[in-house]
């Protein structure tokens, strides 16, 4: 499938279908210029471009291919932080809603707490970050009152939403400079959203919609994160997070403050900066880390071994260190941990973004049932922060092929 590139340009919007056009004629929101999004009859973003489902062929006609997948949906916001929220909750209430009722599942599945009880933590978490970050407040309070949901609805999407499944990979050497790329293996709706906040780095990051910003991003200095989910088995944390965290804001708290990997990572280090999972990090200069993180601990910060690649899955790598440990790696990594070895082993310093492709795209099973790309994958993303470009795929990436987006 050919790529198209799409430049996301500071003076203009973006079409789904990859033409630049003037903010005149489209969506505006209190003087705010939104990408141009064609709504659905049922409110849901839909692409003008190609159709998701191919033509029916005749019959006796051999089917050469059935093009299932489409590029992701792209918005732009833009404005104070409030602005920005409510031109986004009106932009796609409908699909915040159904952020919302996938919430309150994983709330009523997750809390063992009466109604009033969680509503009690809400409050004192939004407290806590109203003096923290004063901003995603203003912000949340704007995608509340866009969408036609209350501020608490919308503070619990930011905080309960967590991807589980997920495959990374960063290079720090190759003919394109550092690359960095990782599949969101998660039954959720994402698309790419642009955000420029007065006071804020501008950053584009792969989210759901209602949210601030969640998985996979880059930003306007080329620092590019993504992640995997993992739990610490071994090492003894600092403390433990509140059941209603806030780890997914981790990563667009990073991409909005944070110019380069060093930053990132004393930002992460930071006392109340909570995470949960490995946090892939690279930027322009040549800098590529994991950096493992449960709750307020760092565990460890990964760098590329000789191979010059560094790979995550859904454990932390450093804890199992030896061969009784690695025995009680989850079964869900069978059949990744031989994936990343094979992009090891495939690595030189020319060919870094084909084995990225080649890793997340990799389907081979080592006697489990969760390769890298599967019917599991969402989405897929890959940056490539020394040309400001990032890669995105609309479903697992071995079926439905890259679209090349530039920030700019």
């Amino acid at each position: 499938m050919s790529d198209k590139t799409i430049d996301c340009s500071n003076d203009s919007t973006v079409h789904p279908d990859g033409l630049r056009a003037s903010r005149r004629g489209f969506l505006k929101t209190s003087g705010l210029g939104i990408a141009g999004l064609a709504l659905s009859s049922h409110g849901a973003l839909a692409a003008k471009s190609a159709p998701r489902l191919a033509t029916p062929v005749g019959r006796g006609k051999k089917v050469e291919r059935i093009r299932i997948f489409n590029r992701p949906d792209y918005l732009r916001i833009q404005g104070t932080a409030y602005e920005a929220g409510r031109a986004y909750g009106e932009a796609m209430a409908p699909m915040i809603h159904y952020s919302w009722r996938e919430c309150q599942r994983k709330v009523y599945e997750r809390s063992q707490q009466p109604v009033p009880d969680l509503l009690e933590r809400v409050k004192k978490l939004a407290d806590w970050t109203q003096k923290r970050w004063p901003l995603e407040i203003e912000e949340i309070a704007g995608i509340a009152d866009g969408s036609g949901l209350d501020f608490e609805q919308v503070f619990l999407i930011n905080r309960q939403l967590a991807t589980f499944f997920c495959s990374n990979i960063a290079v720090a050497r190759s003919a394109d400079g550092p690359i960095a790329g990782g599949n969101l293996d998660d039954p959720r709706v994402y698309f790419i959203k642009d955000t420029s906040i007065k006071g804020q780095y501008r950053y584009v990051s792969l989210t759901w919609p209602g949210c601030m910003g969640c998985h996979n991003g880059m930003n306007e200095h080329g620092l590019s994160m993504m992640g995997s989910a993992a739990c610490a088995k071994y090492v003894k944390l600092k403390e433990l997070p509140d059941p209603v965290t806030d780890v997914a804001n981790l990563f667009a708290r990073t991409l909005r403050s944070c110019r380069n990997v060093k930053e990132a990572i004393e930002f992460m280090d930071t006392p109340g900066v909570v995470g949960s999972g490995n946090y892939v990090l690279v930027d322009p200069s040549g800098e590529a880390v994991i950096v493992e993180k449960a709750g307020a601990t760092i565990i460890s910060v990964r760098r590329p071994d000789e191979s010059g690649c560094v790979c995550s899955v859904n454990y932390f790598v450093s804890e199992f260190d030896t061969e009784e440990r690695m025995k009680t790696v989850d079964k869900m990594n069978i059949d990744r941990i031989p994936a990343m070895a094979r992009a090891r082993a495939k690595m030189n310093d020319q060919n870094g973004l084909s084995v990225v492709k080649s890793f997340l795209c990799d389907t081979e099973l080592a006697g489990g049932n969760y390769p890298v790309s599967s019917w599991h994958t969402t989405i897929s993303f890959i940056a490539i922060p020394s040309r400001m470009e990032f890669l995105a795929s609309d479903g697992p990436p071995h079926l439905a092929g890259y679209h090349s987006f530039r920030l700019r």
